[in-house]
């Protein structure tokens, strides 16, 4: 993903992020290159979007959404945990990199419901993955309801 600069918006980013997780799923990777790229990051990382993932080696941001070094901010957690260390790196990621903010979700406003909503999205991450993992790409919406 090319910088952007400050023209994009939020759902333009998702969208460039499903196109790369098209890519993925077909195995036509964009070749990039590297040296030029590392030259180019020395002198700064203007991230198009930041990351919350789980530390699962077999789905690392950068690959499932094909990515290269720079686009994306990646905070990996097992079990996607949100400690304060996971949170701040997140915060910098906005206040500093200036990344993009966009809802993945409606999320509840008070603590016990954001609390509820996030043990099922907890619970929902090995169904996630799952499907993941025999379809090479996320569900484009909701899963249903177990039995």
């Amino acid at each position: 993903m090319a910088h952007s600069g400050p023209g994009f918006t939020g759902k333009q980013v998702w969208q460039r992020l499903m196109e790369g997780n098209m890519r993925f799923v077909q195995g036509l990777f964009q070749g990039r290159n590297l040296l030029d790229l590392r030259r180019t990051l020395a002198q700064g990382q203007q991230p198009e979007a930041a990351v919350l993932c789980c530390s699962d080696s077999r789905v690392p941001a950068e690959i499932i959404f094909d990515q290269s070094l720079g686009d994306l901010f990646v905070v990996r957690t097992a079990g996607l945990v949100l400690d304060p260390t996971s949170i701040g790196s997140l915060e910098y990621a906005v206040a500093h990199l200036h990344v993009r903010r966009f809802p993945v979700g409606d999320l509840p406003a008070g603590d016990e419901e954001l609390a509820r909503w996030l043990y099922l999205r907890f619970q929902e991450k090995d169904r996630l993955l799952d499907h993941f993992y025999r379809h090479g790409r996320f569900p484009e919406g909701p899963l249903p309801p177990t039995a």
